[in-house]
């Protein structure tokens, strides 16, 4: 027992005895533990702050050399892109398009390059079209002249046939003036000067007249204009009936004409409307000259807004085959010397210009109807 206690209190002493030592072995390694945490800690706060501190750095470095790199080969591209568009957009299509990369900008460029190309392309055929147009425009403006004098060597020409009975229009007043004259002096000698003044006054009619045939041939003859204006149509015909009078008389044909009360005004050049109806009963009088019964018709009608003026003869009128041909320049049934076939060619170029048409209706051995159709005017 004593042995026991004795050991039981030696155990008890070294068992305190550890446990001190325990517990100072754990006070160290606590201490020991604690200052490390601590300088681990500072260790770690220090490199948090130092790595905030590199990515500021590198992020702000990153910005300096992102806002480099799109500062100059983005904002500076396309800033170079919009000048060029600007200047393609004034007509400068030379302009240099610089293509660098393989971005979007890039294939900006590529498309205002596509889109240069084919602006250039569009100015040099607006080029080409503004050539031709001036060619055009001048060959109708040589067309138009060579028209007109087409037209006037067609007037002189109708002039030229219709001398002869213009001739005996004129010779028959000459001669009768001469009567009057040798009658106005004996009159003179026999101290009769009443009858000697009738005779006198029948030499101004005869004058006159004279003068009227002469004026209205001068008029017929000068170069028409190209102006449009209100026309009177009767006065037309009827000027266009007295220029062809002598023809109509030395055919003995019956001439049936009443002029239209409404006194009808139509959109046209007189001097040239004139030469379509002189050309037109020129080729009715023609017609009739193998006919067995002689007689024209003038005939003016309104419709609608357009006025008609048919001229109809019972002469040989034209074949089936050759109606479409007979408005073709140099197209003739007459005789070799009795025209040239430009008349009808002419006339329907005039009524054209005038706005209207000319229409011709006819069988053989029964004669042609030729209908102007022209513009209704106000007077």
């Amino acid at each position: 027992m004593y042995q026991q206690s004795f050991l039981l209190e030696n155990s008890q002493r070294h068992i305190q005895q550890l446990a001190a030592q325990i517990n100072q072995y754990t006070n160290y390694t606590n201490t020991s533990i604690r200052g490390s945490l601590e300088g681990a800690i500072k260790s770690i706060n220090s490199s948090i702050r130092n790595i905030l501190l590199l990515s500021l750095i590198s992020l702000s470095i990153a910005c300096a050399i992102s806002w480099f790199y799109v500062r100059r080969n983005v904002l500076q591209r396309i800033v170079e892109l919009q000048k060029n568009m600007r200047a393609i957009a004034s007509s400068q299509l030379d302009t240099q398009i610089r293509i660098a990369g393989n971005d979007e900008v890039s294939s900006m460029a590529r498309d205002l390059q596509y889109f240069q190309q084919t602006a250039i392309e569009v100015e040099r055929t607006n080029q080409r079209l503004a050539a031709e147009i001036e060619e055009r425009v001048a060959a109708e403006a040589q067309l138009k002249a060579t028209q007109n004098e087409l037209v006037q060597a067609g007037k002189l020409a109708a002039l030229g046939q219709l001398g002869v009975g213009i001739t005996h229009e004129i010779n028959q007043p000459l001669t009768a003036i001469a009567s009057h004259l040798h009658t106005a002096g004996r009159h003179i000698e026999k101290n009769q000067l009443d009858k000697a003044q009738n005779s006198l006054d029948k030499i101004g009619q005869l004058l006159t007249k004279i003068t009227r045939i002469t004026k209205h041939l001068k008029a017929f003859a000068r170069v028409a204009g190209t102006e449009l204006t209100p026309v009177c149509l009767a006065t037309v015909i009827e000027d266009a009936i007295e220029l062809m009078s002598s023809q109509i008389d030395e055919q003995n044909s019956i001439l049936n004409y009443q002029p239209s009360k409404l006194s009808l005004h139509v959109l046209a050049e007189p001097i040239r409307l004139e030469q379509v109806m002189v050309n037109l009963i020129s080729n009715a009088v023609d017609a009739l000259s193998s006919a067995s019964v002689k007689q024209l018709n003038i005939a003016v009608y309104e419709l609608n807004d357009r006025v008609m003026v048919e001229v109809s003869d019972t002469g040989i009128g034209i074949e089936a085959d050759k109606i479409e041909q007979i408005f073709d320049p140099f197209f003739t049934q007459k005789d070799v010397g009795q025209g040239l076939g430009l008349g009808l060619s002419i006339s329907y170029n005039i009524v054209q210009d005038f706005g209207g048409q000319i229409k011709v209706v006819s069988a053989p051995e029964k004669g042609s109807c030729f209908t102007l159709v022209l513009n209704k005017a106000e007077k």
